[in-house]
């Protein structure tokens, strides 16, 4: 008995679970498995002859999501790093006001706010 296979010329067969589905329903589950989004964006061409160039066997597109993953997330570095900064700004001002004459009580390599 002959098993079925695609032929060479044939369309491949998409499937999500048990059940045979068209593409677009098969690129809609995909999407939604890997928390994908189709978008159309305009981008410089330089932008994309880059990416391209620099793609190799990865596509392009894949490049251009995770450098916009790593802008994301040196934007939230950089947040948190000017919160902690702030933070430990205010927190050495109102050290100085306790003292009226701003004088620092710490014994010498004691940082003020920080146990030995």
């Amino acid at each position: 008995m002959k098993s079925k296979t695609s032929s060479p010329t044939s369309e491949p067969r998409l499937r999500v679970g048990l059940k045979d589905v068209s593409r677009e329903e098969f690129a809609t589950a995909v999407g939604e498995r890997l928390g994908t989004e189709q978008v159309s964006i305009r981008l410089d061409s330089s932008v994309v002859a880059f990416f391209k160039a620099k793609a190799g066997k990865q596509g392009y597109e894949t490049l251009i999501n995770q450098a916009l993953h790593r802008a994301m997330e040196g934007e939230h570095i950089e947040d948190r790093l000017r919160r902690v900064v702030r933070e430990e700004l205010a927190s050495h001002r109102d050290e100085r006001r306790s003292d009226p004459n701003g004088v620092e009580h710490t014994s010498p390599g004691q940082r003020p706010g920080y146990e030995a």
